[in-house]
Order: structure tokens, then sequence, then C-alpha cells
């Protein structure tokens, strides 16, 4: 199967370039599949004293294959590997069909990734895989995210890295979009997961915690959950600016430039502060204080600006 890569955007995780690859293969959009990704979780009341722990990412939010189904009339179903014995004669099942498979794995394994394997120091990472070669028994892959094509994984690599697989079946679905009730749920489940409130807290809290101490323990600030959960938010407000565009280019009559404009501003801020984030690791003592100070101004900022973007889309609730 000949599987484009498509280009890399920084708003985008290795999950989410996965599945806009195979998505762009089938000839789909998918911008909609993000309709319930603005949100920001924060367990305020937990007793867990670990911010990372307490403002985990629910990825089935961000990439709901429910609203794919709906908008886009695929099908998909994940299968954990610890669920099924016949993984590997699965997915070659799949790709006798013509279809392409979706997998999560450990990049440990992703030799293109990856010179040395460091069990300790593994994460997630999805590719599509394209095709089988019997004869070297390995199988070939698309990997958007890092722009690799053809790329090869062996058998034994994916029965040891392998997390788990997507299948997918095409049905029919309504190509009649409503907009305006797109924009009323993407605002609702906002307003339910109480992400106001939640990033007031977390900036609260934030002000004590000592981010050093997860860095230590990880060995990079990479390797953090925080700087994972906190990247994945930051992409969630990537894709509420694309879906806003998106909608406004559908119907003109929903007249939210200043909202677009808004969740613009949001996503610049988002990111000054995920790279203020990565600077202060790189430093210690009195001199991070300085960097503090900035993202907590930041952080002010994004409240007020979230505020703003909810205040222009209140006709919509």
């Amino acid at each position: 199967m000949n599987i484009q890569i498509i280009n890399h955007s920084d708003g985008f995780s290795c999950q989410d370039e996965a599945l806009i690859t195979l998505l762009t293969w089938l000839r789909k959009e998918y911008i909609l599949i993000y309709g319930k990704s603005w949100f920001f979780y924060y367990d305020c009341h937990g007793i867990d004293k670990v911010l990372s722990n307490k403002m985990a990412h629910d990825v089935r939010q961000s990439i709901d294959l429910n609203l794919m189904k709906k908008y886009y009339g695929v099908s998909m179903a994940e299968i954990k590997k610890e669920c099924d014995k016949d993984f590997v004669s699965n997915i070659k099942f799949q790709l006798n069909l013509g279809h392409p498979v979706m997998i999560l794995l450990k990049d440990t394994d992703c030799t293109w990734i990856n010179k040395k394997s460091n069990p300790e120091a593994a994460v997630e990472h999805s590719i599509i895989i394209n095709d089988y070669n019997k004869t070297e028994d390995s199988f070939i892959c698309t990997d958007s995210f890092y722009s690799k094509n053809n790329i090869v994984l062996p058998n034994l690599n994916l029965e040891k890295s392998l997390i788990a697989y997507y299948t997918y079946d095409l049905v029919e679905y309504d190509k009649n979009y409503k907009w305006d009730s797109i924009l009323t749920n993407l605002i609702m489940n906002y307003i339910k997961i109480n992400s106001i409130y939640n990033l007031r807290m977390f900036y609260e809290e934030l002000r004590y915690y000592n981010i050093q101490t997860e860095i230590e323990e990880k060995g990079s600030y990479e390797q953090t959950q925080f700087y994972l959960w906190f990247d994945r938010y930051r992409m969630n407000r990537k894709k509420l600016e694309l879906i806003l565009s998106e909608a406004q280019r559908n119907c003109i009559d929903l007249e939210i430039k200043d909202t677009i404009e808004y969740s613009k501003s949001n996503y610049i801020i988002w990111c000054n502060i995920h790279r203020l984030f990565l600077k202060m690791a790189f430093m210690s003592g009195s001199s991070t204080d300085k960097i503090k100070n900035n993202i907590f101004e930041y952080l002010k900022q994004i409240i007020t600006m979230e505020e703003k973007i909810l205040e222009s889309m209140n006709r919509f609730i």
C-alpha cells in the first residue's frame, strides 16, 4: 500500500499524525475528531501532591474515535496486546484485507529513532504499518511524526514493543454537519470539566511545586509526566484554533473571527510557557526565579484568554 507521509505539525502528537496519515490515505477529513479536545483537567480535591498525577490528560478526549465514526464513517477499534495472543497474525490479516494498521509501541524498538535501546527511557509512539515482507519477516511502515516512509520494523521488534493496534471498518455516516451543534458540544465539554477553575487551581498549586524533583527522578524534563501532559494540553489549543477556523470556512454566518484570533493568541501563550519550562529544566537555583515569574504571568494570560474564548462563544450554549 502506498501510504504517504503528511507534513509534521507542532500542534500534533505522533498518535495524531499516525491517525491523520491513515485518514488522508482513506481520503477522509480529520479535524472533527478533535471536537472534545478543548479542556483542562486537574484533580483539585485529590490528596496527591504530584502535579503530574493531578493534571493527567485523557487522550480519549483529545482524539475521540466516536466522533471519527460519526463525522467520517470510520469505525475504529483499539486492541491491546495483552488481549490478543495472535496479534501478529491478526495484523497480517488486516494488511491482506488492504487495511493499513495503526499501532502504538515503545519507541526504544523504533530503530529509525533510537540508535541504542534504553527500556527505562521508553515512551509511546504511533506509526502506520503498510505492508509485510515475508522474506525478511518484517513490516514496512510510515512514520509521519519523524517524516520517515518505507521504514522497516522487524517482527521481533513488533512482538517485543507493541502496546496496541487499531483496526477499522468503513460505515455509513451523515455528511451534513451542523456546525453550531458541533461548537455547542465543544463548549459544553469544556464547561463540564470545570476547565477554567482547574486552570486557576493549577496556577495556584504550581507556585509551590518543585518540578526539579520529577526531573531528577526521570533523568530529563522531556521524560516526565508533567512535560507530556502539559504538551498535550498545549497541542489541544492548536486543535481548537483549527476547529474554529474550519467552522468559519464552512459556515460564514457563525461570525467567530474574534474567537479564532483569541484562540491563536492563546496557543502562542501555551507555546511560550512550554519553551520556558524546557529552558528552566536546564537551569537551577536563583536563575530559575525570573523564568518562574514569567511562567506565572503567562498562565494568568491563559486564564484570561480562555475566559474570553468562552465568553465569545456563549451564544452557542
